[in-house]
């Protein structure tokens, strides 16, 4: 096994016990809610969550982490109430599974990719010119448990850039670790999404990445089988598809779909 798929495991098996050990402490009142969400929506979700608990009178209990990740820990046995991914593959793979029901995914927004270079980073004017700068680390979420990292590595490839790039490219947990290895200046650039860009004010966000190298990013959202709280879930998935929910995703950059 190598040294990455060792990390790759550890990472599986740290959030299987976080999420387990949050599924499991839910109790599973009417008026108790788990989600399970995407990282990229932290601050978009904690926002909604609060503003749904005051409409509803629930409790909402939102675990964040890579969409893949996440999936895993649902097909082993976590039950969350309601799942939010960034990118349809991790939701694809819990239909087939039979934690979610087809009828029941609701396409909910849409981001897309940018690229975030760091203060002393050299100008980029082209997606083209990247492989030739004078970048020695390049992050992107890992391509196998962040949809991010899927898309980042899709464009590259497309773009005929990936093999170039490769060796200068490392990997990170999900969207906001990608962030803070540029920030902190262990990456001189990185590839995430525009709405976790936004959140930062010590980078440069590149909007450079052609829409057309990658599969549109789309968020999907839906009621898992087996979770505690089934109604409440529905009423909670409506409530994101609402005018007021889109607002709040609106002010973080999101695009709502429904």
């Amino acid at each position: 096994m190598s040294n990455m798929s060792k990390v790759r495991e550890l990472i599986a098996s740290i959030l299987a016990i976080a999420l387990l050990a949050a599924c499991s402490g839910s109790g599973g009142s009417d008026d108790e809610l788990l989600v399970f969400a995407a990282t990229s929506l932290t601050d978009a979700m904690a926002e909604a969550a609060e503003e749904f608990e005051a409409r509803s009178g629930a409790k909402v209990e939102v675990s964040f982490g890579p969409s893949r990740a996440l999936a895993q820990q649902i097909a082993r046995g976590a039950n969350p109430d309601l799942y939010l991914a960034a990118g349809q593959p991790p939701m694809d793979f819990l239909i087939e599974g039979g934690q979610v029901a087809t009828d029941d995914v609701v396409r909910l927004l849409s981001n897309r990719l940018v690229l975030i270079t760091g203060q002393d980073a050299p100008s980029i004017g082209d997606i083209n010119a990247l492989a030739d700068a004078e970048l020695e680390r390049i992050v992107m979420p890992d391509p196998e448990i962040a949809p991010a990292g899927n898309y980042a590595k899709t464009a590259l490839q497309s773009l005929g850039l990936w093999e170039r790039m490769q060796p200068r490219i490392v990997f990170a947990n999900d969207v906001r670790a990608t962030l803070t290895y540029v920030q902190t200046g262990n990456a001189d650039a990185g590839f995430l999404y525009q709405t976790d860009a936004a959140t930062a004010e010590d980078v440069a966000s590149l909007d450079i990445v052609p829409a057309d190298s990658y599969p549109d990013v789309v968020y999907p959202a839906a009621v898992v089988q087996g979770g505690k709280n089934d109604e409440g879930a529905k009423a909670m998935l409506e409530f994101l598809k609402s005018e007021a929910a889109k607002e709040i995703f609106r002010r973080h950059g999101f695009t709502p779909l429904e």
